[in-house]
């Protein structure tokens, strides 16, 4: 018989996944799964806030690629809250060019995030294009991560 799960598998599979097959997941197990998630994502926030500080000032090297670390542990963990994910494989971040596909879904991922600021709200926009480094875009979203976490 063959399994319903591929061998290997992306983050989006395990979510379809979970989303068609929801009647065979009790409310228990997807509140559960749903609570580690955003504990996931809590952690993550605090932990570069305590790498970084408040953020007035420039953001080493060292310190975006101890983020780079922290995200990446945390993309795994969250796609392990899925049924049978997968291990995740990272490359690293100077390995991923401006023509990749991961540059290009970061950069709307960080001005998505940046849209659902109220530009009232002493948040500055993003200074990030298509043109910016993968690490120019790793700096901006621990900037944002960093701000929302010292504004709240």
């Amino acid at each position: 018989m063959r399994s319903l799960w591929p061998a290997r598998t992306t983050l989006a599979e395990g979510i379809r996944f979970q989303v068609l097959h929801a009647n065979n997941f009790t409310v228990d197990a997807l509140e559960t799964s749903r609570d580690a998630k955003e504990a996931l994502l809590l952690e993550l926030q605090a932990d570069i806030a305590v790498l970084v500080g408040p953020i007035p000032h420039a953001i080493s090297d060292e310190q975006v690629e101890q983020c780079y670390g922290l995200f990446c542990a945390a993309a795994r963990n969250y796609q392990a809250q899925y049924p049978r994910s997968p291990d995740m494989r990272m490359i690293g971040m100077d390995s991923v060019r401006r023509s990749n596909l991961v540059h290009a879904q970061t950069l709307e991922h960080l001005r998505a995030r940046d849209s659902m600021f109220d530009p009232n709200e002493n948040f500055e926009p993003l200074a990030i294009g298509a043109l910016s480094s993968y690490k120019e875009l790793i700096c901006a979203a621990v900037e944002q991560l960093v701000s929302v976490q010292f504004t709240r």
